[in-house]
Formats: C-alpha cells, sequence, structure tokens
C-alpha cells in the first residue's frame, strides 16, 4: 500500500509551472490530507489517486497513446493504484508496462512531471468520481511495438507535430509543452 505520507512528501517537491498546476496541487493535496491512508483505495467513491506515465522517445518528438475503451480517448497509460504497490511511481510503470506491452521504458526521474484532476464517467458499480491523476516522464524505444490489453481499442506512437489528430484535451498539450522544455534542458 502507498503511504499517504509519501505522497504528501512528492507533492511538496512538485515544481508548478502555471497556475492550472498551483491549482490541481493544491486541491490534490488536500484530498490525499483529507482521506489520508485512503487516497489510493479504489473504492473510495468520491475519487482516488492514480499513476501514470507520459511516455516519449529519446528525441522528444513521439509520444505513445492509448485509445482507451471505456473513455472513447486518446490518452497516456495509466490507472489505478493495486494494494501491493509501494509507491505512486510503480503504479505509474505497471500500469504502462500492462497497457502498452513495452519492455525498454525508464522513468525520467522520480518526481511527479505532472498533476491531473478529471471526472471519470460512472459505470457498474462506480458512481462518477474523480482522479487525482499524478503522472511521471518516461522515456521508451519508438521502435518498441506496443500491444494493447483489453482496456484499449488501439495503442501507438504519435509524433507530437500530428498529436491534434489524435486529441485536443489540455492535459495532454501540458505534457507536451513540459516533456519539450525538460528535454530541451536536459538535451
Amino acid at each position: 500500500m502507498i503511504s499517504h505520507q509519501s505522497l504528501l512528501d512528492l507533492l511538496g517537491q512538485y515544481p508548478t509551472q502555471s497556475e492550472a498546476d498551483v491549482d490541481f496541487l493544491v486541491r490534490t493535496i488536500s484530498f490525499v490530507e483529507s482521506r489520508g491512508a485512503f487516497s489510493t483505495d479504489r473504492q473510495w467513491q468520491v475519487g482516488h489517486v492514480t499513476g501514470s506515465a507520459w511516455i516519449v522517445n529519446a528525441q522528444g518528438t513521439k509520444t505513445l497513446l492509448l485509445h482507451h475503451k471505456q473513455l472513447q480517448l486518446w490518452l497516456n497509460p495509466g490507472g489505478h493504484c493495486d494494494p501491493f504497490d509501494t509507491t505512486i511511481q510503480q503504479t505509474a510503470l505497471r500500469e504502462a508496462q500492462e497497457e502498452t506491452g513495452l519492455k525498454s521504458l525508464r522513468r525520467a526521474g522520480e518526481a511527479i512531471f505532472d498533476i491531473d484532476i478529471h471526472t471519470i464517467p460512472a459505470e457498474n458499480k462506480f458512481p462518477e468520481h474523480q482522479h487525482y491523476d499524478l503522472r511521471f516522464l518516461f522515456i521508451a524505444d519508438d521502435n518498441e511495438m506496443p500491444t494493447q490489453n483489453h482496456e484499449t481499442l488501439g495503442v501507438q506512437w504519435v509524433s507530437i507535430s500530428d498529436l491534434s489528430q489524435f486529441t485536443t484535451q489540455p492535459s495532454i498539450n501540458r505534457m507536451v509543452q513540459k516533456s519539450g522544455m525538460l528535454l530541451a534542458q536536459n538535451g
């Protein structure tokens, strides 16, 4: 189980770059503090913390997106924390591997890359709820062919210049900007 203190420690180190970053950070800290050890529990029906991956190739010119079956959107991989996950970074890596099949994934640091809060529509036994999504930057070999799982309708490498043909989600555009800046700094 992921400790809420480890989440608060990570959140305390998150480098905000915009008003949206500050808003998502403050709201996520408040949620984690109010839910304590249960902030990652999927059964918590108002919402829960999730872990996701923003996967780019080494040049930062492509990203890996999946077509989410339930949401009918092209998104970055990620999802719910499992009881055996001990860190949110582990959740993000496990979800990325399960949803893409990539073996070449490597995390570009331990820090949170992006935070997003989004509403998940009601389905089956779960009512509409919030995902407090902590995202981590990963680098992978874009020559490796991804594989899809039962949660997806497709998984593919997408050129950043062609991204608008797949999605115009503000959170995806925000991660494109952040990864471009980060890769340029570390160039």
